[in-house]
């Protein structure tokens, strides 16, 4: 995807940033990430071709759906160049991550569909989440690694029933914590990394534990339309919840108000405005934070671009929630819009 399809007009030209800074460290990646796509569909299609046809064309259907590069996808192969890893030491987690990680977006999918897996996409899934824990734990085994390595794979699991049962309207705690718990299988990928870096220049795993959360925040506002349509209460929309229920009277799906009524609710509610204010928390003091001590790179510009670009549509949402209240019908309407639409310089896919 061309970045210049995706830049968004800025409010205030003086200092919007122009595009979102996952487009240059996809390019920068573009060839290690291709490769290893290609690596694990080969080995899905020796294993079995019906399977690998099945969880190829899935992937390529999901990639058609994403407005931007997944950051979720290049995981490894972000960390690895923060911590200094050899690129040949990096190639067997990558492969496994991503068979992981893969897994975990069909299972999220179905269960958006409203459907369990048919049986031949059970059996699909489970080569490939085979195919992809054998790698990593490969990676950590026999090192100090691989009782985190456990810990955090089983928190994932626990997370991601939890997340799968619980797809209802939640405190803001419970929520954080289902939240966090899915997104433990981050640290598993971490773990790998690690493991096989020699001299890790950044503690990988304290690093990775601040930006699963931000990345799932990211992800929320990146998809908030389809997870409102979907009646996912995500981090996010649960922050609005209240605001919803007092305007509406009542508990109501967020699948029966209008996505342009819930645009305003995001920013009236100041539920934008918050979770983007702890984005930038977690960026600066657990991730930019980190970084400092290392040689600039590809992957120390992005977090710090996205930390700019995260303070950029703060300000935007900020002036936004406090002129909707005094604005005429057509200016509130231009203003959700073209408030929603600065999203995108912060929108990440995990």
């Amino acid at each position: 995807m061309n970045p210049q399809e995706t830049q968004t007009k800025a409010s205030f030209p003086s200092t919007a940033p122009m595009t979102n800074p996952i487009f240059p460290l996809f390019e920068r990646m573009r060839n290690d990430v291709t490769t290893t796509r290609e690596k694990l569909f080969k080995e899905l299609m020796i294993a079995s071709p019906d399977s690998g046809y099945i969880i190829k064309q899935f992937f390529h259907e999901e990639q058609s759906r994403n407005l931007t590069p997944p950051l979720g996808e290049i995981l490894p192969w972000l960390l690895g160049e923060l911590a200094g890893t050899r690129k040949s030491a990096i190639e067997g987690v990558a492969v496994g991550w991503l068979g992981v990680y893969i897994y975990g977006i069909l299972i999220d999918r179905r269960a958006d569909a409203g459907r369990d897996l048919n049986a031949k996409e059970q059996l699909a899934s489970l080569l490939l989440l085979s195919l992809g824990l054998k790698k990593l734990y490969g990676a950590v085994s026999g090192t100090s690694y691989d009782r985190s390595f456990s810990e955090h794979l089983a928190t994932a699991v626990r997370g991601q029933l939890d997340d799968l049962q619980s797809n209802k309207k939640l405190s803001s705690v419970n929520r954080l914590r289902y939240t966090i718990s899915k997104n433990s299988s981050l640290l598993c990928a971490a773990a790998a990394v690690a493991a096989v870096t020699e001299k890790p220049k950044i503690p990988v795993l304290r690093l990775t534990k601040q930006l699963r959360l931000a990345l799932q925040l990211l992800d929320d506002i990146t998809d908030w339309e389809g997870d409102a349509s979907l009646n996912n209460h995500t981090m996010l929309l649960t922050e609005a919840s209240r605001y919803i229920e007092n305007k509406y009277k009542g508990v109501v799906a967020l699948n029966d108000i209008p996505s342009s009524e819930i645009a305003a609710v995001l920013i009236e509610s100041g539920a934008l405005r918050r979770v983007l204010t702890l984005v930038h928390r977690l960026l600066s003091n657990g991730v930019v934070g980190t970084l400092a001590s290392i040689e600039q790179s590809a992957s120390t510009e992005f977090f710090k671009s996205l930390r700019e670009n995260v303070d950029y549509v703060r300000t935007v949402i900020d002036r936004s929630e406090r002129n909707l209240p005094v604005s005429s019908p057509t200016e509130r309407s231009s203003i959700i819009e073209n408030t929603m639409k600065e999203l995108t310089l912060v929108a990440q896919g995990t």
